[in-house]
């Protein structure tokens, strides 16, 4: 199987690999940036090579280039988005991960285990209730002052 790793920033490339073994890109390298025309080299004419496609920090990726990725991409190829839509949105248009899932025309896996942060920080504590829905009366009485 010929698999490609990318993600949208060089230090989330640069996680993968450390995590995979396997080498992973940014985006733009991946899709090897012109800097004559400031396009791609790799499109529906010039291919990615691969057979899986994973995308890391799915939330940061604009539809613009979420476009020229998918262009990039052989018809027989699978795509596996990664990504956490309470992470950081792209600073481009759109919001093409959490747009996706919302839609329901693919699959999605929600996982709920905190690797990243100490399980008992603060900010854990008090965002997972918020994701659900649930707030505290301290927070719903400071809303309405």
């Amino acid at each position: 199987m010929r698999l490609l790793l990318c993600a949208p920033t060089g230090r989330a490339a640069k996680r993968m690999n450390e995590a995979t073994g396997f080498e992973a890109k940014t985006i733009h390298r991946l899709l090897e940036v012109d800097p004559r025309t400031g396009g791609f080299r790799r499109d529906s004419q010039n291919p990615l090579d691969c057979d899986l496609l994973v995308v890391d920090e799915t939330s940061m990726v604009d539809v613009l280039l979420m476009h020229a990725l998918l262009k990039a991409m052989p018809n027989t190829a699978a795509l596996l988005v990664v990504g956490d839509v309470d992470q950081l949105p792209s600073v481009g248009p759109g919001q093409v991960l959490a747009d996706t899932i919302a839609s329901e025309a693919f699959p999605a896996v929600r996982l709920t285990e905190v690797f990243r942060q100490a399980a008992r920080s603060q900010i854990i504590v008090n965002a997972q209730p918020h994701q659900r829905g649930c707030f505290s009366r301290s927070a719903q009485a400071g809303g309405r002052e």
